[in-house]
């Protein structure tokens, strides 16, 4: 073997034949990752499901859940219950008008209350019979606001329930009924009773509110006579309101006072020297006539008249 063969003893690159290259398999990990979205995603429909099945149980299905509408005809009111237990026994309850045309007129007795308001509900087992109840209220605002506050310490209480133009269009409550599981299982209906204000006092209600309106309306016109009316009245104080006939028995002319026999006193604008000889000739007769304000004319056949103020 010569040396060449013997530094190189397997064939060479040329004589060897095609060479393939070697490549590294590719990593699972953007596999797992494409997995793991996908099981998350699973997880989330899943309980997007779930909640979606419970709501949809609670509101369409009847029994405990739907306990249905109960219809109240003195008041005209709809109500309509559910029931949960989840440890512990949760309610949810609307109240509305049982007719739209109702809307004002409830709306009103909401917010203007004439006395507290509550709703007494009590869930019926088969026979009718009350397995448990509550009591909740209808916020008030009385004169004796710690007076309310005491009346709604601990209690559950309506919240309004507004369309988009802020109206209101019903009452909601939601709390925990004070029942234990076994007696809730046997309700399959309820009921309530209230004293929420009756049709007749709703529409009194409505009245009032479009007597007040009304009176709101005619309000700026109202001012605007009564501005008119003092106008007036000021005008008329310079008519003479006082007028009577009397006689001079005393005329001091240096400080101005007539004594006359009616027992009237006046005081004169002018001194001594200004006024005519022929006043000062006991008894004159005069004729005289007063403003509201006491400024008088004191008239003196031949003699003209004085401007005086009488003494009140």
């Amino acid at each position: 073997m010569t040396d060449e063969n013997l530094q190189y003893p397997f064939v060479s690159n040329e004589d060897a034949g095609p060479q393939f290259q070697r490549h590294d398999n590719p990593k699972p990990a953007a596999k797992k990752s494409y997995f793991f979205a996908a099981l998350i995603a699973i997880l989330v429909t899943l309980v997007t499901v779930a909640i979606a099945a419970r709501y949809w149980i609670a509101e369409n299905s009847s029994g405990r859940y739907n306990l249905g509408t109960v219809v109240s005809s003195p008041d005209g009111l709809n109500g309509r219950l559910f029931t949960e237990w989840d440890g512990r026994l949760e309610y949810r309850i609307r109240i509305e008008p049982g007719d739209q045309s109702q809307l004002a007129g409830f709306a009103l007795a909401v917010s203007h209350a004439p006395r507290p308001v509550s709703f007494y509900i009590q869930l019926l087992d088969p026979h009718d019979l009350a397995v448990c109840s509550a009591n909740i209220l209808l916020k008030y605002e009385p004169s004796n606001a710690a007076e309310e506050l005491e009346r709604e310490h601990g209690k559950d209480l309506f919240q309004n329930e507004l369309d988009r133009d802020g109206h209101i269009v019903a009452i909601r409550s939601r709390g925990v009924l004070p029942c234990s599981k076994s007696a809730w299982v046997k309700a399959v209906s309820w009921n309530f009773t209230s004293n929420f204000p009756s049709l007749d006092e709703q529409s009194a209600l409505e009245d009032a509110s479009a007597e007040a309106q009304a009176s709101a309306a005619k309000l700026p016109s109202q001012i605007a006579a009564r501005k008119k009316k003092t106008l007036r009245s000021a005008q008329n104080l310079a008519s003479y309101s006082i007028e009577g006939d009397d006689a001079i028995v005393e005329y001091d002319v240096t400080r101005g006072i007539i004594e006359t026999s009616g027992g009237k006193t006046f005081f004169t604008y002018k001194s001594g020297k200004d006024v005519d000889s022929s006043w000062h000739d006991y008894p004159v007769s005069i004729h005289y006539r007063c403003d509201r304000t006491s400024t008088c004319t004191l008239m003196h056949a031949g003699a003209g008249a004085l401007s005086a103020r009488m003494s009140r």
